[in-house]
């Protein structure tokens, strides 16, 4: 079981677990208890395979801390128990943490980082390998390896013109048990490089400035031409060149699990 991808609907037929799905907009899941204490859960039509899968193992998730933290007869949701903020989102956290070992177990990850590198290449045969998104993959790198993990998307700033300088297109960092960061707009390459030099090997080296300080980076590299010339670099970062004190990661807790994390 921890080499391949999990069943989750199976998962969830054994523990009692109603599946449907519902046509909405305001919420990715929901999982409801009847008067009988069975529970059905709700996942919205939209949004991809990994994403259902994710949703699924995260609310999963609440239904195993409700049978480890409520006795019979407590509120409807652990979230019902307190109305801080903070144990919301504690809850969340952990809920994303147990789905995250339902989807790609601890033993499996920790195994492949025994005999390899972090790496694009690695990234994509998780995912694979476990039916679960880039960034779900990315999160749970960063939590069994203790590594922060940089991947950005870049493009030239003018689509006609390689030669012209890189700009950010996307940036995401992950750091280990703390929660994701997405900044495209606080993210900049130190000394504007132009894209066709970044791109012309598998390996660049570059400066980037972010929200979480300044870092020197050696990053894989994985260039695209199509629909417009852009690339995908990745590192798993050393200790920043320097760091901001006023930027931390806080988990995503609304509630759900968000977007980002299973894009």
């Amino acid at each position: 079981m921890c080499q391949e991808k999990v069943d989750v609907l199976a998962i969830s037929r054994q523990l009692g677990v109603t599946i449907k799905f519902a046509d909405v907009e305001d919420f990715d899941g929901r999982i409801q208890w009847d008067p009988e204490d069975r529970a059905t859960i709700t996942l919205a039509t939209r949004g991809g395979h990994y994403r259902q899968r994710f949703t699924l193992a995260h609310e999963l998730g609440h239904l195993l801390l409700r049978k480890e933290f409520l006795d019979d007869g407590a509120p409807e949701t652990f979230r019902g128990v307190s109305t801080n903020r903070r144990d919301v989102m504690d809850e969340e956290r952990w809920a994303n943490l147990l789905a995250a070992e339902i989807l790609m177990p601890h033993t499996a990850i920790r195994r492949r980082l025994q005999n390899e590198s972090v790496t694009l290449t690695m990234v994509a045969a998780l995912g694979k390998q476990f039916g679960a998104s880039k960034m779900a993959v990315l999160r749970r790198l960063a939590d069994v390896s203790g590594q922060l993990i940089f991947f950005l998307n870049i493009v030239p700033t003018l689509f006609s013109d390689q030669s012209t300088p890189a700009e950010v297109d996307d940036a995401v960092f992950v750091t280990p048990r703390r929660g994701t960061l997405i900044s495209r707009e606080g993210t900049y390459l130190v000394g504007r490089p132009k894209f066709a030099e970044l791109v012309r090997s598998d390996i660049a080296e570059c400066r980037i400035h972010c929200p979480v300080g300044t870092f020197k980076l050696n990053c894989d590299v994985v260039g695209y031409a199509t629909p417009f010339p852009n690339a995908d670099l990745f590192s798993v970062a050393p200790e920043p060149m320097s760091r901001s004190a006023s930027v931390s990661f806080v988990p995503d807790g609304d509630g759900m699990e968000s977007a980002a994390d299973r894009i």
